[in-house]
């Protein structure tokens, strides 16, 4: 899976829960990089799974929030990422040239 799907999930996680939390998601993913995921390299499949549960086991457990809180910010921070993206020439109703192999 492409980058840009783990580095969402790292910058909801960071700007509304804080880095702290984002080092235990990594820690129960089992996830042992330092930095941020870079938006253009694939990683494994279950990696990003992985991290997806693990956010979802500990934000659960650790927010007050009413709402599950991986949906809380997503908007936004999709809309920051094709925003990155756009950067690179990639605009946000273009499905990017991932989509051709």
């Amino acid at each position: 899976m492409y980058g840009f799907v783990n580095y969402a999930l790292e910058l909801l996680v960071i700007k509304s829960f804080g880095e702290q939390t984002w080092e235990v998601i990594k820690k129960n993913a089992e996830v042992q990089m330092e930095g941020q995921f870079l938006v253009r390299q694939i990683y494994d499949d279950e990696l990003t799974y992985n991290l997806i549960a693990a956010a979802v086991e500990v934000l659960i457990l650790t927010t007050i929030r009413p709402r599950n809180p991986c949906q809380y910010n997503t908007g936004a921070v999709w809309q920051n990422i094709f925003r990155i993206l756009s950067r690179f020439g990639l605009r946000q109703d273009s499905p990017g040239p991932w989509c051709y192999s």
